[in-house]
């Protein structure tokens, strides 16, 4: 989403060195993580990353709904 232009962050400070810092590492099975750097923050990037993700899936239409014992 960011990288195809289809977000674009608040000019907040604190959001953008905390995306800033972010590192990637590669752990001992070969799997890359993306993690603050020690003594650092990523609450509020963690937060806007979240919300991403939730906003970038397929949307999906409930057709029926049932309740049962109401």
């Amino acid at each position: 989403m960011l990288t195809g232009q289809r977000v674009e962050f608040l000019d907040h400070p604190k959001l953008l060195a905390q995306f800033a810092r972010l590192a990637r590492r590669t752990g001992a099975t070969g799997k890359d993580a993306i993690d603050h750097v020690r003594g650092q923050h990523d609450d509020l990037s963690n937060a806007v990353a979240g919300l991403l993700v939730q906003i970038g899936k397929p949307r999906t239409t409930v057709r029926e709904v049932r309740l049962y014992g109401f």
